[in-house]
């Protein structure tokens, strides 16, 4: 027989209840966390609740925004609008909502606009958003590294200007106290006043020039911040991307122009080549324009080309890169059935072929192959 010491008892009860809450967690499904401005939608059918009530039957596939996500009772609340417009939140079962696909681009945009109209921590705001899960590139989270960078030089530049205030009221309450303190004394060769009065201009003379260092030191990380963005700004003109750059520079310089009034702000925020850059964005978004026009027929080979054009005048513009890539994704599916329809046409399938043809059509209307196979099985005689 083989007796346990009570601690190593213990421990296997310790292993053993370890063990079983594993295995329980493996067995639990996970459960997807959302947060406050989240963009969900639903997996299936659902309904959605209001004041304890159904209100209505949710659809798969309905995007909503978060406004408040109780995970211990498993509710989400999402944000709705009434006939009137006026907002009101529905509640929903968290397992039934997963995460939105997010338009990375999208949000840059909103991002720029909102960095634009100097509301910085909106701007970074979106930019996290976007540097969050696929992304096409690590832009949006330098983007929202700028912005915080910048927001919290300007605040500190700020308080140190405030702070210089209050310490400037006081320097000048001591002089006035040193002044008073220093008087002749009554007493023969008695230079004490004297000594006490400039112990207290020594004094207000050390404040004042720490709040000055302090303003001085908040003022240069304020420029550093600026110069760094501009910077940034410049390498994604430099690197292709216009449209990103140049709308991050004109923000940069409208930042600096409120935060650092000095007349070489307007030289050093000049950009010579803006009307070059301006035509290239603009025959980029006209590409996209005509992209999409192109997509939404089916005409999907037309569609790459013109993508391909427009990354010719803008090579970084992001919601080009990621349009193609969804293009060519299409594409490869078309060619895939187009493949699939020649081997059975070899097997003298031909009916099944052209039915196959006719879902890559579905996809791609326009890929050269699918249509001359098309042609050539329907006037080859049938055997």
């Amino acid at each position: 027989m083989i007796s346990r010491t009570p601690g190593k008892a213990a421990s296997a009860v310790v292993r053993a209840i370890l063990l079983a809450m594993f295995v329980l967690c493996c067995a639990l499904p996970l459960r997807a966390q959302f947060a406050p401005e989240d963009e969900v939608r639903l997996r299936r059918d659902e309904p959605l609740h209001f004041k304890g009530s159904v209100f209505r039957q949710g659809k798969a596939g309905e995007v909503f925004k978060v406004l408040k996500y109780e995970r211990a009772s498993g509710s989400v609340f999402l944000l709705a609008n009434g006939s009137d417009g006026k907002p009101f939140a529905l509640r929903c079962a968290d397992a039934a909502l997963e995460p939105a696909p997010k338009d990375a681009w999208a949000l840059v945009r909103e991002g720029l606009n909102a960095m634009q109209q100097g509301e910085l921590e909106a701007a970074r705001t979106r930019f996290v958003r976007a540097s969050t899960g696929a992304v096409v590139d690590e832009m949006p989270a330098k983007l929202a590294l700028h912005c915080e960078t910048l927001r919290k030089a300007a605040t500190e530049a700020a308080g140190a200007r405030e702070s210089a205030r209050g310490a400037l009221a006081e320097v000048a309450r001591l002089m006035r106290n040193a002044q008073i303190a220093d008087h002749p004394s009554l007493i023969p060769n008695d230079n004490s006043n004297q000594v006490r009065a400039e112990a207290i201009r020594t004094k207000a003379g050390a404040l004042k020039e720490k709040a000055e260092l302090a303003v001085s030191g908040a003022a240069d990380a304020l420029e550093k911040a600026v110069e760094s963005a501009r910077e940034y700004a410049k390498s994604l003109m430099d690197s292709g991307s216009y449209s990103v750059g140049m709308r991050m520079w004109d923000a940069v310089a409208s930042f600096a122009r409120k935060q650092i009034p000095t007349s070489a702000q307007v030289s050093q925020f000049d950009l010579p080549e803006r009307a070059e850059l301006t035509r290239r964005i603009n025959a980029a978004s006209d590409a996209l324009a005509r992209a999409r026009e192109n997509f939404d027929a089916k005409k999907l080979v037309a569609a790459l080309g013109v993508l391909e054009g427009g990354l010719a005048s803008e090579p970084g513009r992001g919601d080009l890169k990621q349009f193609r890539a969804a293009v060519e994704s299409d594409i490869g599916r078309a060619r895939a059935r187009v493949q699939t329809a020649r081997s059975l046409a070899a097997q003298q399938r031909r009916d099944e072929a052209l039915a196959e043809l006719a879902k890559a059509a579905a996809i791609c209307a326009d890929d050269a192959d699918a249509v001359a196979l098309a042609e050539e099985l329907r006037v080859a005689p049938q055997k």
